[in-house]
């Protein structure tokens, strides 16, 4: 089966955004195509964050230590949705996406918007 990526704003407290990327992940099925949710992360300089977001990924009840409203929404889309490792760098980005995608899928619109995205220009493909 193909698959398609798609690349939006980072899981965080965003409902809208978590149901956007749930109903277009339905959307890309139904095409029948498999999609993959980029599991895009925010940058950060603490050093601690990458292995703890690695830990969330894998485990997301720790996230229930920090936020229980992030725990929830990952444990929605590792259900309903197929998520992939994460991503922290342009270079995991690069990665994930040369995995021979049939399709790449960049949306919401928030992603078109300077204010919410830290790297815009990573959402040109």
């Amino acid at each position: 089966m193909n698959h398609a990526f798609i690349l939006t704003q980072p899981i965080g407290n965003n409902f809208g955004g978590v149901l956007q990327a749930l109903l277009l992940s339905k959307a890309i099925e139904k095409l029948g195509l498999k999609p993959v949710l980029i599991n895009y992360t925010w940058p950060s300089k603490i050093k601690i964050v990458k292995p703890l977001q690695l830990l969330i990924h894998r485990f997301p009840a720790v996230a229930l230590l920090f936020n229980k409203q992030k725990y929830h929404f990952l444990k929605i889309c590792k259900k309903f949705c197929n998520l992939s490792s994460p991503a922290f760098s342009e270079e995991d980005l690069k990665s994930i996406i040369q995995e021979n995608p049939f399709a790449l899928v960049i949306g919401s619109d928030q992603v078109w918007n300077p204010k919410y995205s830290f790297k815009i220009l990573n959402y040109f493909g």
